[in-house]
């Protein structure tokens, strides 16, 4: 497993949107993967995601963090997509130092697909820090595993601006941009 201490801090520039898609889009912040689910999780975009993270993690060996937003339009994972995340999961295990899936979305449909993804994240018994819950939480306990190892402080504030940021971007990209790595 990753040290903590072996984390790099995210630089204090803007996010960047990786890749938008009508049902999903992918952020980054520093070491930060942000994967943000509009509305199907779907294969395709359970694929993107691997994708993406592997390639965070290629970039940056000493782990990433992730936080996962779910929308408030967002519906549960489909089977294929549940399995090949669920299994990604577990094999990127020693290169994740902490995850969180945070949601947006209120009422009965909301509540099922927080059922869901809780009992995924219990079947997946991830050996890093993982919590589901609301995003000033997840700001707050990534603002404090970055500053573990940071000279300069992260605030759960900007995390929270960051997730703003990118979903501000997501809402005006072109859908099926895809952006090159820098």
């Amino acid at each position: 497993m990753i040290e903590r201490a072996q984390l790099a801090v995210p630089s204090l520039d803007p996010p960047r949107l990786v890749e938008h898609h009508t049902d999903f889009a992918l952020g980054e912040w520093g070491d930060l993967f942000i994967p943000i689910w509009l509305r199907r999780t779907h294969l395709f975009a359970a694929q993107r995601a691997i994708a993406e993270s592997a390639r965070m993690i290629r970039q940056h060996p000493g782990g990433i963090a992730m936080l996962t937003v779910v929308g408030p339009d967002a519906g549960p994972p489909d089977r294929a997509a549940t399995a090949l995340l669920a299994a990604h999961m577990t094999s990127i295990a020693a290169h994740v130092v902490y995850s969180a899936v945070v949601f947006e979305g209120v009422g009965f449909r909301a509540a099922f697909v927080r059922a869901v993804t809780t009992g995924l994240s219990l079947l997946a018994k991830h050996p890093y820090p993982h919590r589901v819950c609301d995003l000033a939480l997840a700001a707050r306990d990534i603002s404090v595993a970055l500053n573990e190892v940071s000279k300069t402080p992260i605030t759960s504030a900007q995390i929270q601006s960051v997730v703003q940021q990118l979903r501000q971007q997501a809402d005006t990209a072109r859908v099926g941009q895809v952006l090159p790595p820098p």
